[in-house]
């Protein structure tokens, strides 16, 4: 038998381990191209649930639209808001204007102009002129408007004010009634009914000292007329916009910090004196004299404290009617 050649001992070992370090490379080799194809193609490993957002081309963006908004359905608010000024306003308020307390007065015995309103407003109104809005009022309309405004003012109750009322529904009239707190407090059944038939409430002051509120420092006023507004919103959910100074005192400087406050301060062109409570008037005479101070935009302002109010009021408004005037609530400036 013819003799093999032998193979050197621990060649078998060497071949495999040969073997096995190239089959590494290989796996390795495999394992980095992979990667770089992944990253070449953008391929990325993702959990089975995940999604994948496409990127927005410039194609796909969105037009911005061209149809116009839909305009708002809400009211603009008519009304300016009533707030205190601040401290620094109300030292510049009493520097720059008189303080000294005036009485509106009744003007019934006042000489007429042309329009036969009272000469002596004229020189209060220019006094006022310049304020921005004109929100300070003497009259409902100007001249050759035939309008004409019935107020009233409401202090104490002396048995009237219901029988006012029931004139003023009547006639169909709406009116601005201008009260203190002490009457909204022991009238507020009289008060509710004058919200719910469609009048004002104007305010006529938180307290009434003697001399009339002008009389106290500006700081007192704006704090006394905020009260008065605090306790209409808390107890009749109603903000007066209109403010009257309560006996007919009134400076300068307080027409101004009112305006001011956003009040549209009022006056009246024919004021009467239908506030003394017992004294006894002529019913046909108090009518001519009503009757004789009419005039284009004329604001009438009662008091409901004597019952001369009730006894002429419906003659007095028959007779504005007559004359072809109509009778409107007074404005808001």
């Amino acid at each position: 038998m013819a003799n093999r050649e032998e193979r050197p001992a621990g060649s078998g070992k060497v071949t495999a381990l040969i073997s096995g370090i190239l089959i590494g490379i290989l796996v390795l080799a495999l394992g980095f191209y992979g990667a770089v194809a992944a990253t070449q193609f953008g391929k990325t490993d993702k959990k089975p649930d995940e999604t994948t957002t496409e990127p927005t081309t410039p194609s796909e963006t969105p037009e911005p639209s061209s149809e116009e908004p839909e305009p708002s359905t809400e009211e603009p608010d008519p009304y300016r808001k009533i707030e205190a000024v601040s401290s620094g306003r109300l030292v510049a308020i009493e520097e720059d204007y008189d303080t000294e307390v005036h009485e509106f007065g009744t003007w019934t015995d006042s000489e007429a102009d042309g329009n036969n309103r009272p000469a002596m407003i004229r020189p209060i109104e220019e006094m006022f002129a310049d304020i921005p809005d004109d929100p300070v009022t003497f009259y409902c309309a100007e001249p050759g408007t035939k309008q004409v405004a019935i107020t009233f003012q409401a202090n104490i109750e002396t048995g009237y004010t219901e029988d006012v009322l029931d004139i003023l529904e009547e006639q169909g009239i709406k009116s601005t009634f201008f009260i203190s707190r002490y009457y909204a407090q022991t009238m507020s059944q009289s008060v509710g009914r004058m919200i719910h038939d469609g009048h004002e409430i104007g305010n006529a002051s938180n307290s009434a000292p003697d001399g009339g509120i002008a009389s106290q420092p500006l700081n007192v006023q704006m704090e006394d007329a905020l009260k008065m507004q605090d306790f209409m919103e808390a107890n009749f959910d109603y903000t007066p916009r209109k403010y009257l100074f309560n006996g007919g005192f009134y400076s300068e400087a307080s027409v101004r910090l009112m305006s001011e406050m956003g009040f549209q301060v009022c006056f009246c062109s024919c004021n009467y004196e239908d506030y003394y409570v017992n004294r006894e008037y002529d019913s046909a005479a108090t009518l001519e004299m009503l009757k004789s101070k009419l005039h284009d935009g004329c604001v009438y302002c009662f008091h409901m404290t004597n019952k001369i109010t009730v006894s002429i009021l419906e003659e007095l408004i028959k007779y504005i009617r007559a004359q072809g005037y109509e009778i409107v609530q007074l404005p808001y400036k």
